[in-house]
């Protein structure tokens, strides 16, 4: 599992991430498979920024990984949806070996909260906070 902060960017230092770890299924926030593999490529090139759930997305991809998307359902949960979808992308890993890894950029609640299940439930192998440098950043 990848749960990243929107605010994160930089691509080189997402995929120096992600070639950390040899993972054959990714589970994501964003619903990517029910667009054409094409058709999602030309959506992804029009964005100018793109998040830490394209990168992943886009290197899964391109190393022919398996992809597992769950999306909120903001309209129905309203507010709670996020909180909803994150346990539910923490319930796959339950079921067998795999891990999740947070890229986070130290204000993020959605992935703070992401990692903070996955801590419970010792299915978390790193935190990776994005341009922090001393401890004191993240408390501000």
């Amino acid at each position: 599992l990848v749960t990243g902060s929107r605010t994160i960017t930089n691509k080189q230092w997402i995929e120096s991430i992600l070639q950390q770890y040899d993972f054959e299924i990714l589970v994501i926030g964003i619903d990517y498979n029910t667009i054409k593999h094409h058709q999602t490529q030309e959506k992804l090139q029009q964005k100018k920024i793109l998040s830490v759930d394209d990168y992943a997305f886009l290197y899964a991809k391109q190393h022919t990984k398996q992809i597992i998307s769950l999306v909120p359902n903001w309209i129905k949960l309203k507010n709670s949806a996020g909180v909803v979808r994150n346990s539910q992308m923490v319930e796959i890993l339950e079921t067998n070996d795999d891990i999740g890894i947070a890229l986070w950029d130290g204000k993020s609640k959605g992935t703070f909260q992401c990692f903070q299940l996955l801590r419970q439930e010792k299915k978390l192998d790193n935190i990776y906070v994005y341009k922090i440098k001393t401890l004191l950043d993240l408390l501000k």
